[in-house]
């Protein structure tokens, strides 16, 4: 199994270098690591933000690709220039706030070989600022004819947990920046219906960070 594969995130002022820290260590963790981490800073940043990135930078040279856009554009525009750069074909979603359990990507890596799939994602379960204080925990379906079936009228997946084969995603299109809010559900959609094969872990491998004006968004 080639278990090479290439995180991509995207990052904006309004994030805290303390979510981001723990965000990437949570990513560096992992009992399988990555060989790269591509983090798109969309538009300028806090200096904060700026001194917590080159930290790790200095600490893993080989490890990170950093792209800078001038301008704020969203997060489906970032994270289309971030995959076109990105040097492997297994490409990690993960949001800069979020926290993924160590064997997530063992656990991902290991379904879509077995199953030779071209998306994987999980469950999860969502917290606001203590990430052991569970608000809720999500019921996606499972199986690909359960994702296809849902992938019509709701989102299958959880953004920051999907492993996808980054040939799948571009010839699908990449990213829009069409879409707010919705830039994940757009991509996966179109790469189900061009035959991407796609299973749901059955377990909470990501804890994502929630907002109090979260579920108006997903709504």
């Amino acid at each position: 199994m080639n278990q090479k594969y290439s995180v991509l995130m995207s990052i904006y002022c309004k994030e805290t270098s303390e979510h981001l820290s723990l965000s990437l260590d949570s990513m560096l963790n992992q009992t399988v690591k990555p060989e790269e981490i591509v983090i798109v800073e969309d538009g300028p940043l806090t200096s904060d933000l700026h001194m917590m990135i080159e930290k790790y930078v200095s600490k893993y040279p080989d490890v990170f690709t950093i792209h800078r856009i001038k301008k704020n554009h969203g997060l489906g525009y970032a994270l289309a220039e971030g995959l076109t750069i990105c040097r492997n074909d297994l490409v990690a979603r993960m949001d800069t706030d979020d926290y993924a359990i160590p064997t997530r990507m063992q656990v991902e890596l290991e379904l879509m070989c077995k199953n030779n799939l071209d998306i994987v994602g999980s469950q999860v379960s969502e917290f606001e600022e203590n990430i052991g204080d569970i608000k809720t925990h999500s019921k996606l379906p499972v199986t690909y004819q359960e994702i296809v079936r849902y992938s019509k009228i709701r989102n299958p997946f959880r953004h920051p947990t999907i492993l996808f084969r980054r040939e799948v995603a571009l010839k699908a299109g990449n990213y829009s920046d069409e879409y707010p809010y919705f830039e994940d559900w757009d991509l996966f959609y179109r790469m189900l219906q061009n035959g991407a094969m796609a299973q749901n872990v059955d377990q909470e491998l990501v804890r994502m960070r929630i907002s109090p004006d979260f579920y108006l968004r997903r709504g």
